[in-house]
């Protein structure tokens, strides 16, 4: 019975990750509270960087960093547990099938996302380099948008141009 209601959950879980799934109210209210929770947080990333506002607000910026990541990394940890019930077959083995998950682009934007902040909590902290790559969560939203898919989309079309504009401007 214990078994039945973790597939179950599993499945509902699936549902509401599954990108090409209509859009149900519960996924809508997942996206949206997933997409304010990564502008605040990049909001605050970028705000800790004026040295007298972080002073002020140490406390608060560290507490929300601390809160979104648990959030992040709880929700990378449970996407790849409901990946075998997306709709995507090549994710359905537990073992490679997972395994194969965690190596598609969301997946490592997911990832990549929560590491620096974790790596921050074993005594890395102060690296700016991992304060930096916090921003990557913006990467995320790209997931939660149409708009940012869109932009996405475009700049992956785009990134021959791109890269030889930046290289002629430098």
């Amino acid at each position: 019975m214990a078994k039945l209601s973790h597939i179950n959950l599993r499945r509902q879980l699936a549902t509401i990750f599954e990108d090409e799934e209509p859009r149900s109210r519960i996924t809508w209210l997942f996206d949206t509270a997933l997409a304010v929770l990564i502008v605040v947080n990049v909001s605050c990333v970028i705000l800790e960087s004026v040295e007298s506002i972080r002073q002020d607000l140490a406390f608060v910026f560290d507490l929300l960093e601390h809160a979104a990541t648990a959030i992040f990394a709880t929700e990378y940890v449970l996407r790849v547990w409901a990946c075998v019930d997306l709709r995507e077959p090549s994710y359905r083995d537990p073992v490679w099938g997972r395994l194969r998950y965690m190596r598609s682009f969301f997946a490592v934007v997911d990832l990549v996302s929560v590491l620096p902040a974790i790596i921050g909590f074993f005594g890395a902290a102060d690296l700016r380099v991992l304060r930096l790559l916090r921003l990557l969560r913006m990467l995320k939203l790209v997931r939660h948008s149409t708009t940012f898919g869109l932009l996405f989309a475009v700049l992956r079309e785009e990134r021959q141009s791109i890269s030889a504009l930046c290289s002629c401007c430098s």
